[in-house]
């Protein structure tokens, strides 16, 4: 279909697609713009992500009336379709359209069949008469009448046609001579399909809850296929006429052996009524159409599950393989006539060695393709990765657990029985079968070292048993059953799981119990994380919860199966873990974000899950089957991830979407996840800038994962400048981040682009990536005499008390305290290049708001308590210079010892400015002070040579002046080294630059008064511009002395008012508005003023540049003790207490409102029982009277 895809690939998209290597793009404005490399990079995977959806998604063309009949032409890429109202359509399924319409004024049409080798086609419809006409000009050639009923169906073999009435009566119609072959088979009953083998020996007739199996040279029926429960309406046989394919109202799908007609496997079924089976051309692939509105692709030699092809609004009446079956063609009621490309099976092997086998447990051989099972038929099988199977052992129960050693030397199987054998996986020579367990053994695993096993049981007891041996230790402690172990890592810990609704951590080696987690829930299945800080969950109900080992603290649940969560898998990087249950679904979750990310969906429970141990493939034990298929996740080949039944509609709402068709959002698309590039739906509304879209699923939880590339959608529309969608995501994780933290991570690489954008809600954003904890494992108090705040930084994500306090640290009573942990990680070394980065990214924020929330002053403060000492060094050396600049002005201006000491420290602060320059870049000369110490160097240097050479001696004075003004200049910058100084640098930074408007006021003034007394001046020829100009200046500060006429003195009045008065009171309003701006700022400039000082200090370490480790800030402080005892400070406090008696007030209020009213409630009731008491004692004194 590559000649419509430009067609296709229209709208918003047309711009990057049509060449994905383009370097610009041309702006609105039509300046063309270079692309960025991430953008490129972009690009390019959005267009292959695009190209995937059109090629695969399906093709559509509408038909005037419902299409009843599909038939491939022998030249491609053509195929006809016949219609309800009698037209045959010849449709070019590359371009999408039809190209020519044949109307046969005829009846509908049943059945559309074409002899490729004769170039004829075969009709028939509502009429006893089967037309012949010619192919492709379908002008009628012959008429066939023998029939005296209406036509049913009818079937083409070797120029062969045969036809069957709904009166039961078959013919054969000879094309080859154009006239009826003396073949008639009456009284057959209904007939809904029929067909022949390949040798034309056979026909078979469905027309009842049976097939009829009939000798065409005897004209007899030989035999019956009787498995359906209802009518058998449509029938497919294969190319070698091997096997038969049925379905029915029954729903089901059966496939039988020929020539033995016995049944030889039931294949599936649909939701409703079957309407049309067709086998591939290979032989291998069965396609079924019903009345569920879905086309099934089905696998007849590994029975893989089922494709399917959803997006018909009406029954399906065909559907048809392509002669090289890269295709399917499907129409129906809807008019829909639908193209289709073969779709990908997950599944790469298929094993089944019993059909009454349910496979309980799987797991790999390490460091092989090999697998090895246990089941109900007692049988441990090891397999090939071909899927052969050998049988190893026997054991007397059902095989409920198998496992193999990571050094390969021992394998362990647990039955129903309670026994225990261990034994040599490749041998499988069994060394022990131990009666373990007094009840059946539901888990075992080996120590990471494989120097001990572990199994536990129904009898809710733990054995670490000695493998050289049959030695245990008893772990005691769960009430009920125990159904899953798990070891950490280092060997050390042993968590067990229990329907008593606990999870028990033990020590391996002292073998006793060490801590109790409380799930609330009978617990199915366990995990470790790959770094031992984390076990996960799964339960009875569907629900895997994340635990925080050290504090036994619940930090993450996932409501995500319908059925008991029987395995977790965390893969190696410790980001994604895999869950199986028994409602037919893997998901796969975010563990590094806790979020569900996407599904596979399969067609058994699903009893074991393993991943091999390079990640590479993963199998399943579901039921009957074993599946071992490439890890989707890492596999190179392009594919779908999500819900197998809906991945075609996924592929043609995103078509839809992706060409600017403008489909309703739907969040059942969110689950979809095209592989291996990690592009969801959020990725690509995204790009497209699809704001609705964004918020739609955003609102429904989609996950917000980064592609193979490394974009999170955060990311692609801060590279696209799509600001609406920036503002929809920072809103998002405001509001997510406070009931999942752990998505926040998401924003660590787009911290620098927020932080250059500086727009409204950032600060908001920084608020929530740094929180106080609410964990009740912290502790509420320290000793007074412990000195608050204290820092750390951390490469664990939680706070460990040990990194804050030592034993004698922490009391019951004390200094309150509060804990804070930071949910993103940042570059604390100073001169790396990330942390100069981030550094440089503040300094140009534009929202002062950032700079006081509680991470950007913990963070800030924490490095400058490193930065402050280069710079108070450095501050030392100038000021050095400084004194000796002083001395010598007041008593050596002729010494030449003074003058070459002046020179060679002067030399030494310009040596350091060529180092500075060449260590910072680009950014040294954004720094104004820069510029003042080379002018000041250079006058210092004119200065000496003209002293020492006597050059321009008169001109000494003022070129020493200028130094001397220079040097006390610069020295006043080193004062902001310190915070009670630091404040005025800012107010007189802040006024100087605030009086930049009086300034051309003044002079406006001062110039307009001047030229208004040149005129007054009329005695003077030639008036003196200088001295008019001093005199209108002196009017700002009130010294005048005129002695003029009366139109003098009034001039000098207006000039009084104006200038003296009305310019001070202006320069008064100036300076009191810029300090109350530098108070209300002052915490916020305090803290731009430290970004500064720390990237000064920061681009001399030029050696720490490549130094890219991470980590996490975490701080514990005095209670409602916030970052500054200003008055912003202690406001934020007033704030964050009125907030919290805010809410505590709207609580009371609402559970005492609830409480009146239950209580107005009560009363009525009493009222109306009352009354009715009354009302009974009124009649009951009636009788009496």
């Amino acid at each position: 279909m590559s000649s419509s895809k430009t067609e296709k690939q229209s709208g918003i998209m047309s711009w990057i697609f049509s060449n994905e290597q383009a370097k610009t793009v041309v702006r609105k404005s039509r300046k063309r713009i270079k692309l960025s490399k991430p953008q490129i990079k972009l690009n390019k995977l959005m267009n292959e992500v695009t190209n995937y959806i059109i090629d695969n998604a399906e093709n559509s063309v509408t038909a005037s009336t419902p299409i009843n009949s599909i038939c491939l032409s022998s030249d491609e890429p053509f195929v006809y379709f016949a219609s309800s109202k009698g037209s045959v359509s010849c449709f070019n399924y590359e371009e999408c359209k039809i190209v020519n319409d044949s109307i046969l004024h005829i009846n509908s049409i049943n059945t559309l069949l074409i002899d490729h080798n004769l170039n004829r086609a075969v009709i028939c419809g509502e009429s006893p008469i089967v037309r012949i006409y010619t192919v492709p000009d379908f002008e009628l050639e012959y008429e066939f009448k023998e029939h005296a009923l209406n036509i049913s169906k009818i079937y083409l073999n070797h120029g062969l046609c045969y036809s069957g009435d709904v009166g039961g009566v078959v013919n054969r119609i000879n094309l080859f001579e154009l006239k009826p072959d003396n073949f008639s088979i009456p009284n057959i009953g209904k007939i809904t399909d029929l067909l022949v083998t390949r040798d034309n020996n056979f026909l078979y007739v469905s027309g009842d809850a049976f097939i009829k199996v009939y000798d065409t040279k005897t004209k007899k029926e030989i035999s019956q296929l009787n498995n359906h429960t209802g009518i058998v309406t449509c029938l497919a046989i294969d190319p070698k006429s091997e096997y038969l394919a049925s379905g029915g109202e029954d729903c089901n799908i059966f496939l039988w052996k020929i020539p033995d007609n016995t049944l030889f496997k039931k294949i599936g079924q649909h939701s409703a009524i079957l309407r049309s089976l067709s086998i591939s051309s290979d032989g291998i692939f069965l396609a079924s159409g019903s009345d569920d509105f879905l086309v099934k692709i089905w696998d007849l030699d590994y029975e893989r599950r089922e494709q399917t092809l959803g997006g018909h609004k009406g029954i399906i009446r065909a559907a048809v393989f392509s002669a090289k079956r890269d295709f399917i063609f499907s129409g129906g009621d809807d008019t829909m006539l639908k193209v289709w490309k073969f779709p990908e099976f997950q599944e790469d092997y298929f094993y089944k060695a019993n059909s009454s086998t349910d496979y309980n447990s799987v797991t790999f051989i390490p460091d092989t393709k090999a697998l090895m099972s246990c089941g109900t038929d007692k049988i441990v099988r090891r397999w090939d990765k071909n899927g052969n199977p050998s049988n190893a052992f026997a054991t007397q129960g059902s095989g409920l657990k198998i496992c193999i050693s990571q050094d390969e030397r021992y394998g362990a199987v647990g039955d129903e029985l309670g026994i225990l054998y261990i034994f040599n996986p490749f041998t499988f020579e069994v060394h022990h079968k131990i009666q373990a367990h007094r009840g059946l053994i539901r888990d075992l695993c080996f120590s990471p070292r494989g120097d001990y096993l572990i199994t536990g049981g129904g009898d809710s007891i733990v054995y670490i048993w000695n493998l050289e041996g049959t030695e245990n230790l008893q772990l005691r402690g769960h009430s009920q059953s125990i159904w899953c172990l798990c070891i950490s890592h280092d060997g050390k810990r042993i968590y067990s799981g229990s329907s008593d609704k606990t999870v028990i951590e033990w020590e391996a080696e002292a073998a006793c119990e060490k801590k109790i987690f409380h799930i609330q829930e009978p617990v199915s299945s366990i995990a470790i994380s790959q770094d031992d800080s984390l076990i996960i969950t799964g339960g009875m109900v569907g629900i895997v919860k994340v635990w925080n080992i050290d504090e036994a603290w619940l930090e993450s649940k996932f409501t995500v199966h319908a059925g008991v969560v029987t395995q977790i898998v965390v893969l190696h990087s410790n980001e994604t873990m895999l869950t199986a249950g028994t409602d037919f679904k893997i998901f796969v979750i975010s563990l590094l974000y806790r979020e569900a990310v996407t599904y596979f969906s399969r067609k058994s429970p699903i009893y074991s899950l393993v991943v091999s141990s390079d990640e590479s493939y993963i199998a399943t034990g579901e039921k009957q089957h074993i599946i071992f298929q490439e890890n989707p996740l890492s596999a190179q080949t392009i594919s779908v991830a999500g819900p197998i039944e809906k991945i075609q509609e996924y592929l043609s709402y995103m078509r839809d979407v992706l060409t600017d068709k403008h489909p309703t959002y739907d969040n059942a698309y969110d689950n979809f996840l095209i592989l291996p590039h990690y592009v969801n739906s959020l990725h690509i509304y995204s790009f497209l800038n699809l704001k609705e879209y964004i918020s739609g699923a955003l609102s429904h939880s989609a996950a917000t994962i980064k592609t193979s590339q490394g974009f999170y959608p955060l990311s692609i529309a801060l590279l696209k400048e799509f600001k609406g969608l920036r503002d929809e995501f920072v809103k998002c994780f405001c509001a997510v981040g406070k009931h999942n933290p752990f998505i926040l991570q998401i924003v660590e690489n787009d911290l620098n682009s927020m932080n250059t954008q500086g727009f409204g809600a950032l600060n908001d954003l920084y608020e929530v990536l740094y929180q106080e904890t609410q964990r009740k494992s912290l502790p509420k108090f320290c000793e007074s005499n412990v000195v608050l705040p204290i820092t750390n930084i951390s490469d664990s994500p939680r706070i460990k008390i040990s990194d804050f306090f030592n034993e004698n640290g922490i009391s019951n009573q004390g200094t309150s305290m509060i804990f804070k942990e930071s949910y993103i990680k940042l570059n604390f070394h100073m001169g790396s290049r990330q942390s100069l980065d981030f550094l440089m990214s503040l300094s140009t924020c534009k929202n002062n708001e950032v700079f006081k929330t509680p991470l950007i002053l913990d963070v800030i403060r924490y490095k400058w308590e490193t930065a402050r000492y280069p710079l108070m060094y450095q501050g030392f050396m100038y000021y050095s210079y400084l004194v000796t600049l002083s001395i010598y002005t007041a008593w050596f201006m002729k010494n030449r010892s003074f003058q070459i000491t002046l020179f060679i420290m002067n030399s030494l602060l310009n040596i350091f400015e060529l180092f500075l320059m060449a260590v910072s870049g680009k950014y040294y000369f954004t720094y104004i002070w820069n510029y003042v110490d080379w002018f000041r160097g250079i006058m210092l240097l004119l200065y000496e040579y003209m002293e020492w050479y006597n050059v321009l001696p008169e001109l000494m004075p003022s070129v020493f002046a200028i130094v001397t003004f220079l040097s006390w200049a610069r020295g006043i910058a080193y004062f902001r080294l310190f915070k009670t100084t630091r404040y005025f640098i800012n107010l007189l930074i802040s006024v100087i630059s605030g009086m930049s408007g009086y300034i051309i006021l003044l002079i406006y003034s001062t110039f307009a008064f001047c030229f208004i007394f040149i005129v007054l001046a009329r005695d003077m020829h030639i008036p003196d511009l200088m001295l008019n100009v001093r005199t209108s200046y002196n009017l700002v500060f009130g010294n005048f002395d005129f002695e003029s006429e009366i139109i003098e003195l009034t001039v000098v009045t207006l000039g009084i008012i104006i200038n003296p008065i009305i310019m001070m009171t202006i320069l008064i309003s100036i300076i009191t508005d810029v300090y109350e701006q530098v108070q209300s700022d002052c915490l916020s400039s305090d803290i731009k003023e430290l970004i500064f000082l720390n990237i000064e200090v920061e681009n001399l370490m030029f050696w720490k540049r490549k130094n890219v480790h991470r980590q996490y800030i975490q701080v514990v402080k005095e209670y409602e003790r916030e970052d500054d005892l200003s008055w912003e400070g202690k406001l934020t406090v007033l704030k964050k207490s009125l907030e919290k008696s805010h809410h505590s007030t709207l609580q009371f209020y609402g559970a005492f409102t609830k409480r009146l009213k239950d209580r107005d409630e009560l009363m009525s009731q009493n009222a109306k029982k009352a009354q009715k008491i009354i009302e009974l004692l009124d009649r009951e004194a009636e009788k009496e009277d």
